[in-house]
């Protein structure tokens, strides 16, 4: 059985990221057991791919991961990002992720950072269930827009620049971001840690900082692991 319990001895920190200031919470050692979640990943069913832009496999978590984890992260959410103290936040699609494509398959669009909706009330929550060497996580900004965030105002004009930076510059090598590149800045990096959780609004542009010389296995307990949610309120 699954034990989800929180650890009272978790530690928070906030990070403030680039030019428009944007708040990253980490907290570290955030359950009491962290290796339940990776025998979970270990036993049947097996990680599935899905028809999107993730470049590797999934796995679903059960519900009472997302409750156990919002009584643990809902009140410093709604503290650090300045919410109503009586917003009602709830996680959706939790799941486990490991990272498998090879660079040489990815999509143009998955070379470059990317962010997950311009829907500034939805929040982005991962959990690292890997070792440190396989990449935490980076954020981005748009060097010729100076976009850190994509909001649905800034979304047009994001998506005509960069097509018109394709065709000028030209498509990005096949590999994954992992620092500046001529149309993007990295503005921070969060290293992975295993138990460690990181926060984010999911409009933030961000990439994980894949590390394919380390190995991109299926096999949950040798690959990048992790425990993925979205936040909504």
């Amino acid at each position: 059985m699954l034990n989800f319990l929180i650890n009272p001895q978790m530690q928070t920190k906030v990070h403030y990221i680039g030019h428009e200031r944007n708040m990253v919470i980490q907290i570290d050692n955030l359950f009491e057991q962290p290796d339940d979640l990776v025998t979970y990943a270990c036993a049947s069913p097996e990680f599935k791919p899905v028809s999107d832009y993730y470049p590797g496999v999934r796995k679903p978590l059960p519900e009472s991961y997302g409750e156990t984890l919002m009584l643990a992260i809902a009140n410093p959410i709604r503290t650090i990002f300045n919410l109503e103290q009586d917003s009602i936040l709830k996680a959706i699609f939790c799941e486990l992720r490991l990272t498998t494509c090879e660079p040489k398959e990815l999509l143009p669009i998955q070379r470059i950072p990317h962010f997950d909706t311009s829907n500034s009330n939805q929040f982005a929550a991962v959990l690292y269930l890997c070792a440190p060497h396989f990449g935490g996580t980076s954020l981005y900004r748009h060097r010729s827009t100076g976009f850190e965030t994509i909001s649905e105002k800034r979304s047009i004009t994001y998506a005509k620049t960069l097509e018109r930076e394709a065709h000028a510059v030209g498509l990005p090598n096949p590999e994954y971001i992992n620092g500046h590149t001529a149309l993007f800045e990295r503005t921070a990096s969060i290293d992975a840690l295993y138990n460690r959780i990181v926060i984010y609004r999911s409009n933030l542009l961000h990439s994980g900082n894949i590390q394919p010389q380390h190995g991109l296995s299926a096999t949950p307990d040798r690959g990048r692991l992790t425990a993925n949610c979205f936040i909504t309120f």
